[in-house]
């Protein structure tokens, strides 16, 4: 019988081991480096795939009032003609069918007014394709229905509708941002009560939105209150945000767009269109 010895390779498996040991010794002792093996590239963020520098944005808010079709279309397509990455309009729920026809005439742009919920077809938002991404879009609800004061504008039979702030989150020049656009309760700062505890109401859950926000964010749209007013309607966004404005409803100036304080730029509110409100025209710049 035949027996499997072990010793014989057992003592070529020791001389091949202390060669190669030696070997080894050979190549440090000249200088030799091993080549590191090669890294393995980390998953781009959200971070990386964003430019560091300086960003600019151009948008406008305007609230369209109860113009008739042509004159709002025209108007819609002149605004559109000074390139705002994002217009944010308000008081057109009932204009769905028009806003379609300015986004036909204006294929450089794309409509959101979508049915997140009864009545948040309110506000709408136009963004323009050339240079800019939509990533996403949505709407949060601010406020439900609520009792208001007598003579609050814009109520029903004494009950304000639901408010939404309908927003887009974007990319362009380099940088991620969510646009978002409000019309809050009117007659506030006039009637107080119940009108103005549902307006600080909005404008807390504006502040509470702002503050969730991972883009870098801005609120427009048609806020009824001013600043310095004795009643500080809009202290609990100040607190957060930037805000731009100017005279855009007779002398008051109450269409807003909110940026990051750190945010610099110009703001004007655009003569010629008519109506009891201006649109209000933001150009801005971050360094990010």
């Amino acid at each position: 019988m035949q027996r499997t010895g072990t010793n014989g390779s057992t003592s070529r498996r020791i001389r091949l081991l202390a060669s190669t040991a030696a070997a080894a010794a050979a190549l440090v002792g000249s200088g030799f480096t091993p080549a590191a093996a090669p890294a393995t590239a980390a998953p781009a963020t959200s971070q990386q795939t964003e430019r560091a520098g300086v960003h600019s944005i151009r948008v406008i808010t305007y609230n369209v009032g109860d113009k008739s079709a042509p004159t709002l279309r025209a108007q819609l397509s002149r605004l559109l003609d000074r390139k705002p990455a994002v217009l944010g309009l308000q008081e057109v729920a009932d204009r769905k069918d028009l806003l379609k026809q300015v986004a036909r005439a204006n294929p450089g742009y794309r409509l959101f007014q979508k049915d997140y919920g009864p009545v948040s077809r309110h506000n709408a938002i136009l963004v323009r394709k050339r240079g800019v991404t939509v990533l996403d879009d949505g709407a949060k609800l601010l406020t439900e229905a609520a009792n208001v004061e007598k003579g609050t504008a814009g109520a029903k039979d004494g009950i304000a509708a639901r408010k939404w702030v309908n927003w887009v989150r974007i990319k362009t020049d380099g940088l991620r941002w969510t646009a978002g656009v409000v019309h809050l309760v009117a007659s506030a700062e006039r009637l107080g009560g119940l009108t103005r505890k549902l307006h600080l109401e909005q404008v807390a859950r504006c502040a509470a939105w702002w503050k969730g926000l991972k883009s870098e964010p801005l609120l427009m749209g048609d806020f009824n209150a001013t600043l310095g007013h004795r009643y500080n309607l809009l202290e609990k966004l100040r607190d957060r945000a930037k805000p731009w404005t100017d005279e855009s409803h007779d002398n008051r100036a109450i269409d807003y767009v909110w940026s990051k304080r750190n945010a610099k730029g110009t703001v004007k509110a655009l003569d010629g269109f008519g109506g009891d409100h201006k649109p209000v025209q933001v150009d801005l710049t971050v360094t990010r």
